[in-house]
């Protein structure tokens, strides 16, 4: 299966590694991860 992730990320740099590493761990995927610098707007 293949899966796209979009993280925003406005102000919570400390917490970007923690996710980063958790989402390159996954196993059985194909993952694109795309990081935001600010969270989308509806």
């Amino acid at each position: 299966m293949h899966f796209t992730l979009i993280t925003p990320s406005l102000n919570y740099g400390r917490f970007l590694g923690e996710c980063l590493e958790s989402v390159a761990a996954q196993q059985g995927v194909t993952l694109e991860h795309l990081v935001t610098r600010s969270p989308t707007r509806a």
